[in-house]
């Protein structure tokens, strides 16, 4: 079974690390696109980049702040979990994401999050950089515009 982590850079990247001793294929879909993890993967979580939905560095110019703006178990509650129908057609696929959404997780991903329930079957991680619930999507970026974001 392929086993897929998920750190969170202060003020940086999702680092996507994969696990397992296998490559595994197919695991990230960005719009229509397929794409293998090998060992790691760093996803853009800033909605600055240029490569999206991969980090190249912007979150530094961007200053970027990776803090939760929220008291802890009130992130909890507010968690996305909602999206899993976007992993029925694939039994490969990991981690969903969708010009100008938020990055879908499935239940097969290991996030390291103090206090996470085990029982959270899938969630969304914001892309936008501007989520009070970081590193949680809390649809912020339906508000975000601007030329600056690319996500």
């Amino acid at each position: 079974m392929k086993r897929i982590s998920i750190k969170f850079l202060k003020n940086g990247p999702i680092k996507l690390v994969n696990e397992s001793d296998t490559l595994a294929k197919e695991s990230i879909q960005f719009e229509d696109n397929l794409f293998d993890l090998k060992k790691c993967t760093f996803l853009c979580r800033c909605g600055r980049s240029k490569k999206q939905p991969f980090c190249e560095g912007s979150h530094a110019d961007a200053k970027f702040d990776s803090k939760c703006q929220i008291a802890k178990n009130e992130q909890i509650q507010k968690i996305k979990t909602n999206h899993t129908d976007v992993f029925n057609n694939n039994e490969n696929l990991k981690i969903h994401i969708s010009k100008g959404s938020a990055i879908m997780v499935n239940n097969e991903v290991d996030i390291k999050i103090n206090n996470l329930p085990k029982n959270i079957k899938s969630f969304s991680l914001c892309r936008c950089g501007n989520s009070k619930n970081k590193p949680f999507c809390d649809t912020t970026h339906n508000r975000t515009k601007g030329r600056y974001y690319t996500f």
